[in-house]
C-alpha cells in the first residue's frame, strides 16, 4: 500500500451495509464521473458512509473504467454492493429501461478491502471533510496514517 496520498470516498449506506455484511474483499464504486484521477494504483481509498460520517473500512485502488450499467453488473456482480440488478438499479434511482442500461458508470474498482469493526466517526479524526462534498476528497499521508492509527487500536 502507497501511503502518499489516498481518498476518502462518500459511499451510499446501502453499498456499505451490503459490502461489510457479506465482507466483500474486493468492491467496486460506481461514480457518473467519466475519469478518476485522484489516486494512483496502490493508493489507499477509505469508505466514509454518507449521513453517518463513520469511516466503515478502507481498501487498495486498483483502477478505474467506464462501463455501461448492464455491463458493469454482467462484469462485477454483487462488488457493486448490491445482491442483485434490481437492487443496484434502486440504489442508482435508475428505471430498468434500455437507454438506462446502456448509460455509461464509472467504476472504482479496490481490492484487498479490511471493514473496521467497529467504525469511527471521521470528525473525531480532525479530517477535514466538509460535509458539502459529494464524492469524495483526496488527503495526504498525515490523514492516512491519522486513520489507521484508529485501526491499530482496534486490533
Amino acid at each position: 500500500m502507497r501511503l502518499n496520498n489516498g481518498y476518502i470516498a462518500l459511499t451510499d449506506s446501502r453499498w456499505c451495509k451490503y459490502c461489510r455484511e457479506d465482507n466483500i474483499k474486493q468492491v467496486c464504486i460506481w461514480t457518473r464521473k467519466k475519469s478518476f484521477k485522484v489516486c494512483m494504483i496502490g493508493d489507499p481509498i477509505f469508505f466514509l458512509e454518507k449521513g453517518t460520517r463513520l469511516i466503515q473500512g478502507y481498501g487498495i485502488f486498483k483502477s478505474f473504467h467506464t462501463i455501461s450499467l448492464q455491463e458493469s453488473w454482467n462484469k462485477y456482480g454483487i462488488s457493486l454492493g448490491a445482491a442483485d440488478f434490481p437492487s443496484l438499479l434502486n440504489i442508482l434511482g435508475v428505471r430498468p429501461t434500455d437507454s438506462n442500461l446502456n448509460k455509461d458508470l464509472g467504476i472504482i474498482q479496490i481490492e484487498m478491502t479490511k471493514w473496521f469493526n467497529p467504525s469511527f466517526n471521521i470528525d473525531d479524526l480532525q479530517i477535514d471533510f466538509h460535509k458539502a462534498i459529494v464524492s469524495g476528497k483526496r488527503i495526504s499521508s498525515v490523514d492516512i496514517q491519522k486513520i489507521l492509527n484508529c485501526e491499530k487500536k482496534l486490533d
